[in-house]
């Protein structure tokens, strides 16, 4: 069985952009957030309120892992909710990852400016107080399930006490400081033939066909790439058909500079974009 794909990084990093690119593939069958989710499931998992994980993946996408083979194509999934699955993606399937990353600084730029169009963000009653937990996630709208699935601080980090008083660009910053941080751990962790860490923003036809090499996947016309490319996927103006309205962080004031280095400058330097 060829081994299935999962795309892994922050909302707002141009995943589906690069989701949408795999779909184009000929020996694929990509999916972008296939259901189910797992947006309750993984938030809960890495709170440690879930402990089996095996049989759920096994319940939830061993069917369509074998389909795909079936098909004499391969399995990919665009997911922000796999990143807690990890490890047990590679162990479970011997499944590849391809972790998405991009400059923290705009990634929380079009994080924000999506709120503007009322998606919520942080925005449930535990972000007035992470002790409060929920009695019924069925009971959860589309969006609220999103917004469950994202990362909180955990009880040993000292956030959790801060969260509540925190802003939307605290919690943005360290929100996404938190999941490359966890990114860049798993590498550290995985068998490097397992995966590869792609930079979304500095990416171009040439680096996704070299992608396409390491997973056994044939190339694809350049043009066809590019044009996925510079049709700005899921951007601002092609979701919400607006430009956009929260500036671009060579314009933010000096102290909203401060709060993002607080939290994110050891791992936007890791990453090499400091």
């Amino acid at each position: 069985m060829q081994n299935p794909i999962f795309l892994i990084g922050a909302p707002r990093s141009a995943t589906t952009c690069i989701s949408k690119i795999f779909e184009t593939h000929p020996q694929c069958e990509a999916y972008t957030e296939v259901e189910p989710k797992l947006r309750i499931a993984s938030r809960d998992y890495y709170e440690g309120r879930l402990t089996e994980s095996t049989s759920l993946l096994k319940e939830t996408r061993e069917n369509l892992i074998q389909k795909a083979h079936q098909n004499n194509k391969v399995f990919v999934d665009k997911n922000p909710c796999y990143l807690p699955f990890t490890k047990d993606l590679v162990n479970v399937f011997s499944g590849r990852i391809v972790f998405l990353v991009r400059d923290g600084r705009d990634v929380i730029r079009s994080m924000r400016d999506c709120v503007l169009d009322n998606s919520l963000l942080y925005n449930l009653p535990e972000d007035k107080n992470l002790e409060y937990k929920i009695n019924n996630s069925a009971e959860l709208s589309h969006n609220e399930r999103w917004d469950y699935s994202r990362i909180r601080p955990l009880k040993t980090e000292k956030e959790y006490t801060k969260w509540p008083d925190m802003k939307l660009l605290e919690r943005c910053s360290w929100y996404w400081s938190k999941f490359n941080t966890l990114i860049l751990d798993f590498a550290k962790q995985l068998p490097k033939e397992s995966y590869t860490i792609l930079k979304t923003d500095q990416t171009d036809a040439t680096n996704i066909n070299t992608l396409f090499t390491k997973l056994d996947l044939s190339k694809l016309d350049p043009q066809g790439i590019d044009g996925i490319l510079n049709s700005r996927v899921n951007s601002i103006e092609n979701r919400f058909k607006r430009e956009q309205k929260i500036p671009g962080w060579k314009n933010w004031p000096e102290e909203e500079q401060r709060i993002f280095n607080h939290y994110a400058k050891g791992v936007m330097t890791e990453l090499g974009y400091y």
